[in-house]
Order: C-alpha cells, then sequence, then structure tokens
C-alpha cells in the first residue's frame, strides 16, 4: 500500500477501469504544494488589442510565469496517476531484490558432499536450477527498476524544462533556484540524470575530446550532487550506468510526495526569480 497521499484520491489503479481515474483537485495541488502564485486568480492578458499568447502559442494566463506553473500543475495532475505506481515499484523491487539476494545466498548451504560419487563437488542438479532461477529473477528485477525510474525522471525532466522556456529562465534561475542538493538544484539534477539514462552506454566507453566536454556538465552535477569524486574528464565508473533510481532516493526520500514538493517548489522558487525580474 502507498506510504503517502496517491494522486488517485485512495482508489487503487485498476488496469481493466482506467479511464475512472480521480485526479487530485487543482486547487488541491497548489495547497499541498505552497504554490502562492497561482492562489490569485488568473485571467486573460490582452497585448496590442489582442489576447496576449505564451511562447508555444497558448493563450496566456496573466503572466508567464502564472501560466507555466498553471501547465506543471495540471501536468502533475494527469501524469501523477501513472507515475506514483512506477515510483512506488522502483522501491518495492529494491526491496524485493534483498530478499532474492538472501534466497540465493542459501541455495546450496544443505549441499553436503558425496565422497563416492564421480564428482564430489557436483551440486545437485534441482540446486543449480534454482540457482539460476533467482539469478534470473534478480537481473530481470534490476533492469525493471532502472526502466521505472528512468521512465519517472524522462518526465519530470520534461515538465520542468517545458517550464524553464515558458519563463525564459536564465543559467542563474534554473542552477541556484532552491531547494539545492549540495549546491545543485532539483532542475539539474533532474536533467544530468535524464542525460545519463539516454547516454550511460556512451558514458561508459572511450569518448572523443568532444564528447566528455559535452557530458562533462551532467558527471559533474551527478558527482556533486552524489558527493563522489570524478576521475580524471569526469568519467566516473559510478556515472557510466543508470543513476536514475538513486536519483529518485536522493530527491524523494522514498516518498512520492516529497518528490514532488521538491519539484513544485524549485518550479515556483524559479518563477517567483523571474517574477521580480519583471
Amino acid at each position: 500500500s502507498p506510504r503517502i497521499p496517491s494522486p488517485l484520491a485512495g482508489k487503487s489503479p485498476n488496469r481493466k477501469d482506467g479511464a475512472s481515474m480521480q485526479l487530485l483537485a487543482y486547487g488541491e495541488v497548489v495547497d499541498r504544494f505552497g504554490l502562492d502564485i497561482l492562489k490569485e486568480s488568473g485571467d486573460f492578458v490582452l497585448k496590442d488589442g489582442d489576447l496576449a499568447l505564451t511562447k508555444t502559442g497558448d493563450i496566456m494566463l496573466k503572466n508567464p510565469q502564472y501560466h507555466a506553473l498553471w501547465k506543471l500543475v495540471e501536468g502533475w495532475r494527469h501524469q501523477a496517476p501513472t507515475l506514483q505506481p512506477l515510483f512506488d515499484s522502483v522501491f518495492s523491487l529494491k526491496e524485493q531484490r534483498k530478499q532474492l539476494d538472501e534466497r540465493r545466498n542459501h541455495v546450496f548451504e544443505n549441499h553436503r558432499f558425496d565422497i563416492n560419487a564421480p564428482n564430489t563437488f557436483l551440486m545437485d542438479e534441482r540446486s543449480i536450477d534454482k540457482y539460476h532461477e533467482l539469478n534470473d529473477q534478480i537481473f530481470a528485477s534490476e533492469e525493471a527498476v532502472e526502466i521505472y525510474a528512468g521512465a519517472v525522471v524522462l518526465v519530470i525532466n520534461g515538465l520542468l524544462l517545458a517550464l524553464k522556456y515558458e519563463i525564459d529562465a536564465t543559467r542563474d534561475d534554473w542552477e541556484k533556484s532552491a531547494p539545492l542538493i549540495q549546491g545543485c538544484s532539483v532542475g539539474s539534477i533532474v536533467a544530468a540524470s535524464a542525460n545519463n539514462f539516454r547516454h550511460s552506454d556512451e558514458w561508459a566507453r572511450p569518448r572523443s575530446v568532444k564528447e566528455r566536454k559535452r557530458q562533462l556538465p551532467s558527471i559533474r552535477v551527478l558527482s556533486s550532487a552524489f558527493q563522489e569524486a570524478p576521475t580524471e574528464h569526469g568519467a566516473y565508473p559510478r556515472f557510466s550506468r543508470n543513476v536514475c533510481p538513486d536519483v529518485l532516493e536522493l530527491l524523494s526520500d522514498g516518498s512520492f510526495d516529497e518528490l514532488g514538493s521538491r519539484m513544485f517548489t524549485f518550479a515556483h522558487n524559479m518563477a517567483k526569480r523571474g517574477l521580480d525580474r519583471a
């Protein structure tokens, strides 16, 4: 059962009845995550005698920052019911992995060597089959954790990058808006993790100077966030694999609600910086 309030408003996901999912109300998201900018009404805006449009061509509500945050809330409301089961699976499968490891470690514990057998050290076929079965389950579980975590990271990255574009956020806005984790913003960590998910195989192999320069910013962010110093050229082995499960742990402490809170706090602070300049 979920450890935090579900975006399905208490209703368990039902694959046979997906259309009946109950989303969080807009106002509930605004209140839960303290989005003060959106607590005021948002009206259409006139510009040069016509309705003002956003950078992506939508009819603007109030100002770019307000409109972009409104879109982020709407995106989260619609996507959270899909993201939370993936998120929860990341952590449940990690626990399951520990149990599988324990079972695998005890497969041969009752084996007795038969000094009269042709091969004294040969294990029985049943135990060998069980060992390989558990190995397969462990590898499948590891792949699932990486896929589920990667999907969550990619969706959140898309939501935050859309907001960044809509409000014309500066590099400082993106990198310095709180909350910061070891000096890195939520947006920077999510973007670096998304790059890792898409290109971890490239990070693992020998690279040209041009490739290293392109990858180094993301590697440096992950290195800082995890407090793990990279080796020369930033090619730290840890970041040559999918780090999305670790990033979700870092940003959420295992709580989907906390993940949403940090995402919205970052987005809200980034929008406030833009409003302060307006």
